[in-house]
């Protein structure tokens, strides 16, 4: 179960080398089926969750409803380069790569969203640049996974930054975000 996780994950990242092009073995995708992607995703799911939580640490009950409403503005743009890119592997007619795409997309956002954390340890805001590099990571995917071209790549890139940047804008909707912007 391991090795066919392990060798999931490695078929997934092998996207953003570019596998084609390179001397590697092409992207296969049949390497990755739901049930790596699903892992992959739940994988992200605890992460996230764990990286919201744990600053406020025993005061998590008296910040919950505060928490709950994070959490789901951070879930919605979240979703976005997934959605993006499932709408993009329906357009182009692969959606046999989709678990693949699901599995990329959410490993390498594990590893933004951990980047974050340990940059946040050090007093270092990235949110602005982390919508980039997730923008370059899902063009990337497009154009390895989908084979779409440079132009098609950018748009994807561009779709899901600009997902993202309006996806968090949810959190002025909520009354926490009320209450963030009135403590500034």
């Amino acid at each position: 179960m391991a090795n066919g996780y392990l060798a999931a994950a490695s078929a997934s990242m092998r996207a953003l080398s570019g596998g084609k092009r390179d001397a590697i073995a092409p992207i296969d995708p049949s390497a990755v089926g739901w049930e790596h992607a699903l892992v992959a995703v739940a994988l992200l799911v605890v992460v996230v969750t764990a990286s919201v939580m744990a600053p406020v640490g025993e005061l998590v009950l008296q910040f919950l409803p505060m928490l709950l409403e994070i959490l789901f503005v951070t879930f919605a743009t979240l979703a976005v380069p997934f959605v993006v890119l499932g709408v993009a592997a329906a357009w182009s007619r692969q959606r046999e790569k989709l678990p693949l795409l699901v599995m990329f997309t959410a490993l390498s956002l594990i590893l933004i969203q951990v980047t974050s954390l340990v940059l946040s340890l050090f007093g270092l805001s990235t949110s602005t640049a982390l919508i980039g590099v997730t923008a370059y990571f899902v063009g990337r995917a497009s154009r390895t996974v989908l084979g779409f071209s440079l132009g098609n790549s950018i748009l994807v890139a561009l779709l899901v930054a600009a997902g993202i940047f309006a996806a968090s804008f949810l959190l002025l909707a909520m009354p926490s975000g009320h209450a963030l912007l009135g403590a500034a």
